[in-house]
């Protein structure tokens, strides 16, 4: 368990995704869409990123899949 009392400070958790076609190109990189002056993405990274959002909750339990990890967000 991350957060091992409600006194103490969590470790946090984090994931890294990326990914690839079949040629081995990153897919998420692009200029599709800017989002600052050095950054930008392309519309495959916008789409994925919005079904990340979309079905968070109902993955929820891959997350926190006992009731102790409910501690953790509290």
């Amino acid at each position: 368990m991350a957060k091992p009392g409600t006194n103490k400070l969590g470790s946090s958790s984090h994931l890294h995704v990326s990914l690839h076609d079949l040629e081995g190109k990153n897919v998420f990189r692009g200029n599709d869409y800017k989002m600052n002056d050095t950054l930008s993405c392309s519309n495959n990274m916008q789409y994925f990123l919005g079904g990340v959002m979309k079905y968070c909750l109902d993955t929820f339990i891959f997350f926190a899949p006992t009731i102790n990890s409910y501690k953790r967000f509290k």
